[in-house]
């Protein structure tokens, strides 16, 4: 189900503001999702911005490639190539969301929790 949002004047460093919110985190997760767009919460507002494309996968694919490698052989922790929305432990996470190309969890660090999206 396509979710229409509509366009807003302020522009956020990595996409677009859209003219909902604020939000918290609870009602982001009810969002549905909008067919070729990813979304983030970033202190209550919504940022809309494009898929990414094939350059930046190829790059985020051997930017995993390599370091997942070095990371397991040295048992540091894992790396997550993941494309989920990610909840983390740290100061902003109550009003904030981020989806990302690649995850860093370190032994003995909370390991954060994804949402069921």
């Amino acid at each position: 189900m396509a979710l229409l949002i509509p366009k807003s004047t302020k522009r956020a460093p990595w996409g677009e503001y859209v003219g909902i919110g604020p939000l918290t985190v609870e009602a982001f997760d009810q969002l549905p999702l909008e067919d070729g767009w990813k979304f983030e919460l970033w202190k209550g507002d919504l940022i809309r911005m494009p898929g990414p494309g094939k350059i930046h996968v190829a790059i985020a694919a051997n930017f995993y490639d390599t370091v997942h490698v070095y990371l397991k052989e040295h048992k540091l922790g894992r790396l997550l190539s993941t494309n989920c929305y990610i909840a983390l432990h740290v100061p902003c996470s109550r009003s904030s969301r981020w989806t990302t190309d690649t995850l860093f969890l370190g032994l003995g660090r909370p390991q954060g929790s994804a949402p069921t999206r």
